[in-house]
């Protein structure tokens, strides 16, 4: 399994729901963020292949551009995020 990140722009509103809606149901799709900036959404996909990878790609390019990376190394694989908790004393 390979995990490959993918920036999506989209520029069509009505689109977004379609979008929304099929992202929700992919079970390749790990995390999907709504981002600020050039793109519209982040996606984290963990697909078996680049096969896999394209049939995902052929199913976001529809609705707008595609941009993809692979991950080749993580120096931090995955950090727990909680809160700090002040000292009450």
């Amino acid at each position: 399994m390979k995990l490959y990140y993918i920036q999506y722009r989209i520029h069509l509103k009505f689109c977004k729901n379609v979008l929304a809606k099929m992202i929700a149901v992919d079970e390749d799709i790990i995390e999907c963020h709504r981002v600020t900036w050039h793109i519209d959404y982040f996606i984290n996909a963990a697909v078996d292949g680049m096969e896999s990878m394209r049939l995902l790609i052929d199913q976001l390019m529809p609705y707008r551009v595609v941009n993809t990376s692979v991950s080749i190394k993580s120096s931090v694989p995955y950090r727990h995020v909680s809160p700090k908790i002040k000292n009450l004393e």
